[in-house]
């Protein structure tokens, strides 16, 4: 990491108060804290975003998205890990419906999303109905 990437607590503090004093306000507790959050997590954005290299402001954006997702239960580890390992098994399970049109790996790749991925689960079938049709075969 680039050292010029360090951030004091001040400024932290500045940037959560900031927040607390922009963000919506609600008497209802659950809404304010929704709102809070929100407007923290966008200036925190927004701010870092202004200093950081061109180069690495996806970089951010991409971990920042991926550790949203996990602390809200959308994304596992095993998903993230999958999504940049990509699928590690070498054995296909199943006959490629499709070999001239979709390679042997991408079939793996799909087999290994569904049997690895939580979320994905029922995309096989959604994959299956919709390669059948005509429109997808040369």
């Amino acid at each position: 990491i680039d050292p010029m990437y360090q951030y004091s607590l001040d400024w932290y503090i500045n940037l959560f108060e900031t927040s607390i004093d922009t963000a919506e306000k609600s008497k209802i507790l659950e809404d304010r804290l929704k709102y809070l959050n929100e407007n923290f997590l966008y200036l925190l954005y927004k701010n870092i975003c202004k200093s950081l290299f061109e180069k690495d402001k996806l970089l951010f954006s991409f971990l920042l998205v991926i550790n949203i997702n996990m602390n809200n239960k959308i994304l596992t580890s095993n998903d993230v890990r999958f999504f940049l390992q990509g699928n590690i098994s070498m054995e296909i399970t199943e006959r490629n419906p499709y070999p001239q049109w979709l390679s042997d790996k991408s079939w793996l790749d799909v087999l290994g999303m569904i049997d690895n991925v939580d979320n994905m689960k029922s995309f096989k079938s959604f994959f299956m109905e919709v390669i059948s049709e005509d429109k997808w075969i040369e």
